[in-house]
């Protein structure tokens, strides 16, 4: 896989197995070397399928497979878009497991989270000082409209 991102999007689905990133094409070079003994399966993003078969069968030494999957379970708007394996296993996990639930928005400054912990911290006299002190730092409750 080229991206970061992915390598550790990746390692939260398979925590058993290490997941690298080539940070682009151009890293698939004899820098693998490091690999050498390892079961490699190189992940590349949708459109880099042909070429990453065609840079890895040059590099010697290495036990290298390019995965297919993307190639073949693209969709024209993955094609697109540019996907890699995250971008799938993300899209997957999100139809199975995550629900959205609409955030409730603060109306009341003074019942803010954050209010609250400064209030906490801070032995004001009363919840006006507070809110002074919040606005004097340039704070911002977030969540909330100032009056």
């Amino acid at each position: 896989m080229e991206s970061e991102q992915t390598a550790v999007s990746c390692s939260s689905f398979w925590s058993d197995y290490i997941w690298l990133a080539t940070g682009g094409k151009s890293q698939l070079n004899e820098r693998l070397q490091v690999l050498k003994g390892r079961k490699i399966l190189a992940f590349p993003d949708v459109d880099g399928y042909q070429e990453w078969k065609e840079k890895l069968s040059q590099i010697n030494g290495l036990e290298i497979s390019v995965s297919d999957t993307l190639e073949k379970s693209a969709t024209d708007e993955d094609r697109i878009n540019h996907v890699d394996i995250a971008d799938l296993l993300i899209r997957q996990h999100r139809k199975v497991y995550i629900p959205i639930n609409a955030v409730e928005e603060q109306r009341d400054p003074m019942k803010h989270p954050t209010f609250l912990k400064m209030k906490e911290l801070v032995k004001f006299k009363n919840e006006e000082e507070v809110a002074l002190l919040i606005d004097d730092l340039g704070l911002e409750m977030v969540g909330c409209n100032k009056n």
